[in-house]
Protein backbone atom coordinates (compact mmCIF):
# COMPACT_ATOMS: atom_id res chain seq x y z
CA UNK A 1 0.00 0.00 0.00
CA UNK A 2 1.12 3.58 -0.81
CA UNK A 3 1.58 5.83 2.03
CA UNK A 4 -1.39 7.90 3.31
CA UNK A 5 0.14 11.13 2.66
CA UNK A 6 0.78 9.95 -0.84
CA UNK A 7 -3.09 9.58 -1.16
CA UNK A 8 -4.71 12.36 -3.18
CA UNK A 9 -5.99 15.40 -0.91
CA UNK A 10 -3.75 14.21 2.18
CA UNK A 11 -2.67 17.18 4.50
CA UNK A 12 1.14 17.56 2.81
CA UNK A 13 2.47 19.61 5.81
CA UNK A 14 5.89 17.50 8.36
CA UNK A 15 2.72 18.20 11.51
CA UNK A 16 0.13 16.80 9.37
CA UNK A 17 2.32 13.33 8.65
CA UNK A 18 3.98 13.35 11.87
CA UNK A 19 0.56 13.56 13.59
CA UNK A 20 -0.44 10.58 11.39
CA UNK A 21 2.87 8.34 12.09
CA UNK A 22 2.59 8.81 15.64
CA UNK A 23 -1.10 8.63 16.37
CA UNK A 24 -2.73 7.10 13.57
CA UNK A 25 -4.79 9.63 13.48
CA UNK A 26 -5.46 13.69 12.73
CA UNK A 27 -6.14 16.22 15.00
CA UNK A 28 -9.28 18.19 13.39
CA UNK A 29 -7.46 21.25 13.33
CA UNK A 30 -4.64 19.84 10.93
CA UNK A 31 -7.05 18.88 8.61
CA UNK A 32 -6.93 21.59 5.73
CA UNK A 33 -6.61 20.35 1.98
CA UNK A 34 -9.35 17.64 2.52
CA UNK A 35 -11.47 17.35 -0.69
CA UNK A 36 -14.95 19.23 -0.09
CA UNK A 37 -18.23 17.56 -0.54
CA UNK A 38 -18.62 19.56 -3.54
CA UNK A 39 -15.93 17.45 -4.89
CA UNK A 40 -17.90 13.74 -4.43
CA UNK A 41 -19.32 12.25 -7.56
CA UNK A 42 -22.52 10.82 -7.58
CA UNK A 43 -23.76 9.67 -4.18
CA UNK A 44 -20.32 8.54 -3.42
CA UNK A 45 -19.49 9.77 0.04
CA UNK A 46 -15.66 10.78 0.49
CA UNK A 47 -14.87 7.73 3.00
CA UNK A 48 -16.40 4.99 0.04
CA UNK A 49 -14.41 6.89 -2.37
CA UNK A 50 -11.29 6.83 0.10
CA UNK A 51 -11.99 2.80 0.21
CA UNK A 52 -12.30 2.76 -3.46
CA UNK A 53 -9.43 4.56 -4.69
CA UNK A 54 -7.00 2.43 -2.04
CA UNK A 55 -8.58 -0.69 -3.55
CA UNK A 56 -7.92 0.37 -7.01
CA UNK A 57 -4.74 1.50 -6.29
CA UNK A 58 -4.12 -2.13 -4.12
CA UNK A 59 -4.99 -3.69 -7.19
CA UNK A 60 -2.20 -1.48 -9.50
CA UNK A 61 0.18 -2.24 -6.95
CA UNK A 62 -0.28 -6.15 -6.76
CA UNK A 63 -0.35 -6.53 -10.75
CA UNK A 64 2.97 -5.17 -10.95
CA UNK A 65 4.55 -7.51 -8.94
CA UNK A 66 6.14 -10.26 -10.07
CA UNK A 67 4.57 -14.17 -8.85
CA UNK A 68 7.76 -15.09 -6.57
CA UNK A 69 6.48 -11.51 -4.47
CA UNK A 70 3.07 -12.62 -4.87
CA UNK A 71 3.83 -15.87 -3.36
CA UNK A 72 6.01 -14.54 -0.65
CA UNK A 73 3.00 -12.43 0.49
CA UNK A 74 0.35 -14.99 0.45
CA UNK A 75 2.39 -17.38 2.53
CA UNK A 76 3.04 -14.71 5.01
CA UNK A 77 -0.68 -14.24 4.89
CA UNK A 78 -1.44 -17.44 5.56
CA UNK A 79 1.04 -17.93 8.28
CA UNK A 80 -0.93 -14.74 9.83
CA UNK A 81 -4.12 -16.46 9.68
CA UNK A 82 -2.96 -19.31 10.78
CA UNK A 83 -1.24 -18.04 14.55
CA UNK A 84 -4.29 -16.00 14.75
CA UNK A 85 -6.84 -18.66 14.46
CA UNK A 86 -4.44 -20.77 17.04
CA UNK A 87 -4.54 -17.82 19.70
CA UNK A 88 -8.20 -18.32 19.52
CA UNK A 89 -10.62 -20.73 21.48
CA UNK A 90 -12.33 -23.39 20.20
CA UNK A 91 -16.09 -21.27 21.11
CA UNK A 92 -14.67 -18.06 19.33
CA UNK A 93 -13.65 -20.25 16.40
CA UNK A 94 -16.74 -21.60 15.99
CA UNK A 95 -18.89 -18.16 16.09
CA UNK A 96 -16.44 -16.45 13.44
CA UNK A 97 -17.30 -19.64 11.40
CA UNK A 98 -20.85 -19.15 12.40
CA UNK A 99 -20.84 -14.97 11.24
CA UNK A 100 -18.83 -16.13 8.63
CA UNK A 101 -21.05 -18.33 6.88
CA UNK A 102 -24.17 -16.44 7.62
CA UNK A 103 -22.93 -13.65 5.76
CA UNK A 104 -21.81 -15.96 2.82
CA UNK A 105 -25.95 -17.33 3.00
CA UNK A 106 -27.24 -14.09 2.95
CA UNK A 107 -24.82 -12.39 0.31
CA UNK A 108 -26.12 -15.63 -1.62
CA UNK A 109 -29.51 -15.02 -1.34
CA UNK A 110 -28.90 -11.88 -2.33
CA UNK A 111 -27.56 -12.46 -5.90
CA UNK A 112 -29.14 -12.36 -8.72
CA UNK A 113 -28.74 -15.21 -11.56
CA UNK A 114 -25.96 -13.24 -13.56
CA UNK A 115 -24.20 -12.20 -10.66
CA UNK A 116 -24.40 -15.85 -9.54
CA UNK A 117 -23.31 -16.99 -13.06
CA UNK A 118 -20.48 -14.25 -12.73
CA UNK A 119 -18.93 -15.24 -9.29
CA UNK A 120 -18.62 -18.85 -10.22
CA UNK A 121 -16.94 -17.99 -13.54
CA UNK A 122 -14.53 -16.21 -12.08
CA UNK A 123 -14.05 -18.52 -8.54
CA UNK A 124 -13.55 -21.14 -11.18
CA UNK A 125 -10.90 -19.41 -13.16
CA UNK A 126 -8.99 -18.52 -9.93
CA UNK A 127 -9.27 -21.84 -9.15
CA UNK A 128 -7.85 -23.18 -12.47
CA UNK A 129 -4.68 -20.50 -11.93
CA UNK A 130 -4.06 -21.85 -8.39
CA UNK A 131 -3.88 -25.74 -9.38
CA UNK A 132 -1.73 -24.73 -13.08
CA UNK A 133 0.76 -22.92 -10.27
CA UNK A 134 1.29 -25.68 -8.04
CA UNK A 135 2.80 -29.18 -8.50
CA UNK A 136 1.18 -32.19 -8.18
CA UNK A 137 2.84 -33.00 -4.96
CA UNK A 138 1.32 -29.49 -3.64
CA UNK A 139 -1.98 -29.51 -4.95
CA UNK A 140 -2.32 -33.15 -2.46
CA UNK A 141 -0.81 -31.77 0.00
CA UNK A 142 -2.72 -28.55 0.87
CA UNK A 143 -5.88 -31.17 -0.15
CA UNK A 144 -4.09 -33.84 2.98
CA UNK A 145 -3.81 -30.37 4.87
CA UNK A 146 -7.75 -29.13 4.32
CA UNK A 147 -9.37 -32.38 4.86
CA UNK A 148 -6.96 -32.68 8.67
CA UNK A 149 -8.56 -29.22 9.27
CA UNK A 150 -11.72 -30.21 8.57
CA UNK A 151 -11.84 -33.43 10.51
CA UNK A 152 -10.07 -31.17 13.42
CA UNK A 153 -13.16 -28.83 13.24
CA UNK A 154 -15.48 -31.25 13.15
CA UNK A 155 -14.24 -33.15 16.09
CA UNK A 156 -13.78 -29.71 18.47
CA UNK A 157 -18.26 -29.77 17.38
CA UNK A 158 -20.44 -29.97 20.10
CA UNK A 159 -24.29 -31.64 18.90
CA UNK A 160 -25.63 -27.86 19.19
CA UNK A 161 -23.36 -27.12 16.83
CA UNK A 162 -22.99 -29.71 14.24
CA UNK A 163 -26.93 -29.96 14.59
CA UNK A 164 -27.05 -26.04 13.66
CA UNK A 165 -24.24 -26.35 10.94
CA UNK A 166 -26.33 -29.06 9.49
CA UNK A 167 -29.78 -27.45 9.60
CA UNK A 168 -27.94 -24.18 7.98
CA UNK A 169 -26.11 -25.55 5.15
CA UNK A 170 -29.43 -28.02 3.83
CA UNK A 171 -31.44 -25.14 4.14
CA UNK A 172 -28.55 -22.63 2.32
CA UNK A 173 -28.31 -25.95 -0.59
CA UNK A 174 -32.48 -26.04 -0.88
CA UNK A 175 -32.40 -21.98 -1.81
CA UNK A 176 -29.84 -22.56 -4.26
CA UNK A 177 -31.26 -25.69 -5.70
CA UNK A 178 -34.51 -24.04 -5.56
CA UNK A 179 -33.27 -20.64 -7.95
CA UNK A 180 -31.44 -23.23 -10.54
CA UNK A 181 -32.75 -23.53 -13.45
CA UNK A 182 -32.84 -27.56 -15.17
CA UNK A 183 -30.34 -26.86 -17.49
CA UNK A 184 -27.75 -25.02 -14.35
CA UNK A 185 -28.74 -28.55 -12.24
CA UNK A 186 -27.59 -30.41 -15.18
CA UNK A 187 -24.69 -28.78 -15.91
CA UNK A 188 -23.37 -28.34 -12.17
CA UNK A 189 -23.84 -32.27 -11.78
CA UNK A 190 -22.10 -32.63 -14.82
CA UNK A 191 -19.03 -30.30 -13.70
CA UNK A 192 -18.66 -32.41 -9.82
CA UNK A 193 -18.63 -35.57 -11.66
CA UNK A 194 -16.05 -34.63 -13.74
CA UNK A 195 -14.10 -33.23 -11.59
CA UNK A 196 -14.94 -35.72 -9.29
CA UNK A 197 -13.02 -38.41 -11.98
CA UNK A 198 -10.35 -36.25 -12.49
CA UNK A 199 -9.12 -36.08 -8.83
CA UNK A 200 -9.45 -39.71 -8.98
CA UNK A 201 -7.62 -40.43 -11.78
CA UNK A 202 -4.51 -38.09 -10.48
CA UNK A 203 -4.42 -39.84 -7.54
CA UNK A 204 -1.32 -42.38 -6.79
CA UNK A 205 -1.98 -46.00 -4.80
CA UNK A 206 -0.77 -44.74 -1.89
CA UNK A 207 -3.09 -41.20 -1.68
CA UNK A 208 -5.78 -43.49 -2.72
CA UNK A 209 -5.18 -45.60 0.50
CA UNK A 210 -4.86 -42.96 2.64
CA UNK A 211 -8.01 -41.13 1.06
CA UNK A 212 -10.12 -44.54 1.82
CA UNK A 213 -8.58 -44.72 6.06
CA UNK A 214 -9.41 -41.52 5.96
CA UNK A 215 -13.18 -41.83 5.18
CA UNK A 216 -13.49 -44.83 6.66
CA UNK A 217 -12.01 -43.61 9.85
CA UNK A 218 -14.42 -40.54 9.59
CA UNK A 219 -17.64 -42.82 8.86
CA UNK A 220 -16.49 -44.77 12.07
CA UNK A 221 -16.64 -41.31 14.52
CA UNK A 222 -19.89 -40.52 12.70
CA UNK A 223 -21.37 -43.75 13.71
CA UNK A 224 -20.14 -43.78 17.41
CA UNK A 225 -21.23 -40.65 17.46
CA UNK A 226 -24.61 -41.40 16.42
CA UNK A 227 -24.71 -44.74 19.04
CA UNK A 228 -23.85 -42.05 21.99
CA UNK A 229 -26.45 -39.78 20.85
CA UNK A 230 -29.17 -42.47 20.19
CA UNK A 231 -28.69 -43.80 23.81
CA UNK A 232 -28.75 -40.80 25.81
CA UNK A 233 -31.90 -40.38 24.05
CA UNK A 234 -33.08 -43.47 25.47
CA UNK A 235 -31.69 -43.39 29.06
CA UNK A 236 -33.91 -39.91 28.84
CA UNK A 237 -36.88 -41.66 27.98
CA UNK A 238 -36.60 -44.61 29.63
CA UNK A 239 -37.89 -43.97 33.20
CA UNK A 240 -35.68 -44.90 35.61
CA UNK A 241 -36.81 -47.07 38.76
CA UNK A 242 -36.60 -45.38 42.33
CA UNK A 243 -37.41 -48.96 44.16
Amino acid sequence: MYPPWLSRGFPTSHRARSLYCDHGRLHQRDIRNWPSKEAMVGDEDQATKKRRLNRERQQRWIQRQSQETLDRIRQARVKSQRAARERKTPQKCHARLAADAEAYRKAQNQESLEQRQARREAHAESQRAARERKTPEEYHARLAADAEAHRKAREQESLEQRQARREANAKSQRAVRERETPEESQARRAADAEAHREAQQEESLEQRQARREANAESQRAARERKRLKNRKHNEQLTPKCTV
